[in-house]
């Protein structure tokens, strides 16, 4: 009997010790959740840049491209890289996935922001399939 009598007396658990069981993988997926809404925020950053949406719109435009990959050409969800703007100057370096019909292709680039204009120093799409590089920089020659 004195068990018995022991148990009536111990104090019931506090919040944390009734509630742990849902409280610690909330907490883990609440951060996991943050972080990966800090990713989508700063891709959608790199997406709203002038240098992205010009290096896209020149790749979907390319007779080259459109012919190995087809049409419509989509940008994928995940891309990689920088973009520093600073006012009317800045960088990019971004290496952006593309999806097309006939196949897909990965566009390489390089650009510099100077008064408000992006000028593409490397703009190279390679097509997957076939490891061909079109070369999209303002320096190449045009395509024939």
């Amino acid at each position: 009997m004195p068990t018995a009598l022991t148990n009536l007396h111990q104090p019931p658990p506090d919040w944390f010790g009734r509630n742990w069981k849902w409280l610690v993988p909330s907490t883990i997926l609440g951060i996991a959740l943050l972080i990966g809404a800090f990713f989508v925020f700063l891709l959608g950053l790199m997406k709203s840049s002038g240098a992205y949406s010009g290096a896209v719109a020149r790749a979907k435009t390319a007779p080259a491209v459109v012919a190995a990959l087809g049409s419509p050409i989509s940008a994928r969800f995940w891309l990689l890289g920088s973009v520093e703007v600073n006012g009317s100057s800045g960088r990019a370096n971004l290496t952006i996935p593309l999806a097309g019909p006939k196949g897909s292709a990965t566009v390489y680039e390089r650009a510099t922001k100077t008064e408000g204009q992006w000028h593409y120093d490397r703009l190279i799409v390679q097509i997957e399939n076939t490891g061909e590089e079109i070369d999209l920089s303002e320096t190449a020659a045009p395509a024939s």
